[in-house]
């Protein structure tokens, strides 16, 4: 059979299935031992094939199997066979050639076996996704993953796997539940959002895209799609998935060494953007984005320019200045960033979805409307019906530019004069932080014309704006949390013992910092669950193994002291933390030798 390169029964892969799986079944179906199977299908330059390079099988298979001498032998076509792993997933978004040694997926394959009994029932073989981390259940039969078998409660590693459906410690049948795990703690949504993104990303294998595009797209989808990047907002909503110079690092192609960022990692972000995994593949970002991300900031400030045409800055570059406010929503959904202000003439702008400069003021708008309408002798009630301005607004823009010496009509102005004394005071309550409306009622105003003088001097509009800029950044508490929270999870998924030493480290902050946060509470509770977990798994661990010993000497008497040597544990620390378990070895240790004992007796009958 070997001998003709042509094996005697062919066999094709199930839907979703892996390549480790699909040789097992082959090499059953052909009457061969899966090692001696795998063997006869090196090159030269593969090492002998042992059962714990089975994870290599479906993560990069080139090194360890000659694909094209098994699609001859099975006559399949060699794309087919390597899209039973993440070959292609990888030749997608890895950069090099040697793609087996990427870190873009480490981690992420499981080498324990996780399974859906119903899936098993129906046809017993192995998914791809079952070995993916963060796939815990099966959308078909809507069930959580199974992680260990149902009868002996063991973890089943697949290099001890030698049939599909069955346990290799107690030779039982994996499809039997005997003990469903809890299911209601289950995030459905992402659940399904997850088995969507992954199987598209097995599937596909038709695209090409570099670690500066995922970078980049990544920070779009940060950015709220808008055309201008804004590093301030952007790092503000990025809490929880990492530091902006780093993805900038990759979308600016500086990293002296070229690499990927995780395939996690962009999974979470379009996760939690809710981004569908094919449209971000084939986004097409708006090129003043891409501009604005390798332009610094300074530059991009150098690059505009006061468009009020009565300001001696007027049309010249740099001239502008950044405000303290980097990003703003407003009510119909408008989004402005990059806020600029002009200290000579008082007008604000802000960059909007078009990266366009727009005016946050009405002055320039006000501007246009009044030369257009103004007549020699026009007086305050008709500029009111020819321009559309509000009685407020016509009445404050007049006398702004009363203040710069541009006359349009009379407005309680003539009689104005500016007292030294008095403009000082207003820019000391300015500085002190007190509210304009509290200035406003101030007894020494004669009118509101009055206060509006002063209100739009230059010197006055120049340190409100200053103000503005200086003004320090707000703590957001929830966010700070969120934070917090972010880093305990991931320290609990990933067996990380959980201090609040190493929590203030990950967040590059002080331990009083996470107290004054209030965090405190949650990260003593998550500790708590941390050690409960692992009390359980060390009981279920030493279950296994007092089962597994004695099953290996049915024929022998057992020594207590001999067992919790082998098991290395101290019988008195074990009966002081958990008593229920000494119980159970003294309990397993009599009937065993009773057994024995009644074995002997029978020999000598």
């Amino acid at each position: 059979m070997m001998h003709n390169s042509i094996f005697t029964v062919r066999l094709r892969p199930f839907d979703g299935e892996s390549l480790s799986s699909f040789l097992r079944r082959i090499s059953k179906a052909n009457g061969m031992n899966f090692l001696s199977f795998w063997n006869n299908l090196k090159t030269e330059r593969n090492h002998y094939a042992q059962n714990d390079d089975v994870t290599l099988l479906d993560f990069c298979p080139l090194n360890v199997i000659n694909i094209e001498k098994l699609s001859k032998g099975i006559r399949m076509d060699p794309g087919e066979l390597l899209s039973l792993t993440l070959y292609n997933l990888l030749q997608s978004f890895v950069v090099g050639t040697e793609i087996e040694r990427a870190r873009f997926t480490s981690g992420m394959l499981r080498d324990t076996l996780h399974f859906c009994p119903d899936c098993l029932k129906d046809k017993p073989y192995h998914r791809l996704l079952w070995r993916i981390k963060g796939i815990d259940t099966c959308m078909s039969h809507r069930r959580l993953l199974h992680d260990k078998c149902p009868h002996c409660a063991k973890r089943i590693k697949y290099r001890d796997v030698y049939v599909h459906d069955k346990c290799p410690h107690c030779d039982l049948e994996l499809c039997i539940v005997l003990d469903s795990p809890r299911e209601s703690d289950v995030d459905w949504d992402q659940q399904s959002w997850w088995w969507q993104s992954w199987n598209q990303l097995l599937n596909h294998s038709n695209y090409k895209i570099s670690p500066r595009d995922i970078a980049l797209r990544i920070l779009y989808l940060i950015n709220n799609k808008q055309v201008i990047f804004d590093k301030i907002q952007a790092t503000s909503d990025m809490q929880g998935f990492g530091q902006i110079p780093t993805l900038l690092q990759y979308a600016r192609d500086s990293l002296k060494q070229k690499r990927t960022l995780h395939i996690s990692y962009t999974l979470d972000v379009l996760w939690k953007y809710k981004y569908d995994i094919g449209d971000f593949l084939n986004m097409e970002l708006p090129q003043p984005f891409i501009d604005s991300v390798f332009t610094s900031p300074q530059s991009k400030k150098e690059m505009q320019s006061c468009q009020a045409p009565w300001c001696v800055n007027f049309g010249v570059e740099g001239e502008l200045v950044q405000t303290g406010t980097s990003y703003k929503r407003k009510k119909n959904g408008q989004i402005l960033s990059y806020y600029l202000a002009c200290l000579e003439c008082g007008c604000e702008y802000a960059i909007n979805a078009r990266g366009e400069l727009e005016e946050r003021t009405y002055f320039i708008n006000a501007y246009g409307l009044l030369k257009k309408n103004f007549c020699e002798g026009e007086n305050f009630t008709s500029l009111l019906e020819k321009t559309g301005l509000s009685i407020d607004k016509l009445k404050r823009c007049i006398t702004y530019f009363y203040t710069r010496g541009i006359k349009f009509c009379e407005y309680e102005t003539k009689t104005i004069q500016i007292n030294a004394k008095q403009l000082k005071y207003f820019i000391s309550a300015i500085r002190k932080n007190i509210p304009l409306n509290s200035i406003r009622k101030w007894e020494c105003w004669n009118s509101y014309g009055h206060f509006l003088v002063y209100r739009f001097h230059k010197t006055v509009m120049k340190e409100l704006l200053m103000q503005t800029r200086n003004r320090p950044k707000r703590n957001n508490a929830e966010l700070n949390i969120d934070r917090v929270k972010q880093v305990v999870q991931e320290m609990f998924d990933q067996e990380t013992t959980i201090t609040v030493n190493l929590v203030a480290e990950q967040l590059k902050v002080s331990v009083n910092t996470i107290r004054n946060w209030g965090c405190c509470p949650y990260i003593s509770r998550m500790k708590r669950c941390q050690f409960e977990k692992r009390v359980l798994m060390e009981k279920e661990n030493i279950y296994g193994f007092v089962d597994e010993y004695l099953r290996k000497r049915e024929q022998n008497k057992v020594f207590s002291s001999q067992l919790y040597k082998d098991l290395q544990k101290s019988r008195n620390l074990l009966w002081r933390n958990t008593p229920e378990l000494t119980v159970y070895i003294e309990k397993r240790v009599r009937a065993h030798n009773k057994n024995v004992k009644e074995l002997m007796m029978e020999s000598l009958d």
